[in-house]
């Protein structure tokens, strides 16, 4: 594979006071972050794809042509800066123009990788999908007397258990109502007794005078 080496504008110095990844990083932050975001995507890639495969040609070397590039990468100031200041230089490979990166500088590269992540947006947080618990049909069965009357019927019995409690209840019902009839019945027996025991128990003679006429 021939590979020529060429001259390109963006291996001129930094300007003065900083370095070349400085003055790089610097023009990116211009650009609004609608152009940015998707070109701080592409660069993510080509970068970290060089982080995880440093010997691997194939990974160093950028084709200028590539359609994506031209797309979102070149058209911002400062891409094609920052990745000549890592180390990639502009080369004539089969007749196509490439960058290539002839010295991974894992430290360079890590440093560019921290200052395209600073510039990311925060992942949004993932919402929770809706609910599909429905809650259960109100039942038509028609309810019991106690329950009608705002008695809860115990969970777990059979309506069987329900109708021979409910007819215990009735008897022992019935029951304490003769009791109060017997009681007062018994009362009022006692209280007539009581009323003749206090009434005269004869009556006086009016025949006997003191003397005979």
């Amino acid at each position: 594979m021939a590979a020529l080496r060429l001259s390109s504008p963006t291996d001129g110095a930094a300007p003065a006071g900083l370095s070349s990844f400085d003055a790089a990083t610097a023009q990116l932050v211009e650009h609004d972050d609608s152009v940015l975001v998707p070109a701080l995507e592409v660069l993510r890639q080509l970068i970290r794809n060089v982080v995880q495969n440093p010997k691997n040609e194939k990974y160093r070397t950028v084709k200028v042509a590539n359609k994506a590039l031209e797309k979102k990468l070149w058209p911002l100031a400062g891409t094609r800066e920052l990745l000549v200041s890592l180390g990639f230089v502009g080369m004539l490979v089969d007749d196509e123009s490439v960058l290539m990166c002839l010295d991974v500088n894992l430290e360079a590269f890590s440093a560019a990788l921290e200052f395209i992540e600073s510039r990311m947006p925060a992942p949004s947080s993932p919402q929770p999908p809706p609910s599909s618990t429905t809650p259960p049909p109100a039942s038509d069965a028609p309810r019991s007397s106690s329950s009608r009357a705002g008695a809860a019927e115990p969970v777990g019995i059979s309506a069987e258990e329900v109708a021979r409690r409910q007819v215990a209840m009735r008897a022992v019902e019935a029951d304490r109502r003769e009791q109060r009839k017997r009681a007062v019945q018994e009362f009022g027996s006692d209280h007539k007794g009581k009323q003749r025991a206090k009434s005269p128990t004869g009556k006086m003679s009016g025949g006997g005078g003191a003397g005979g006429g």
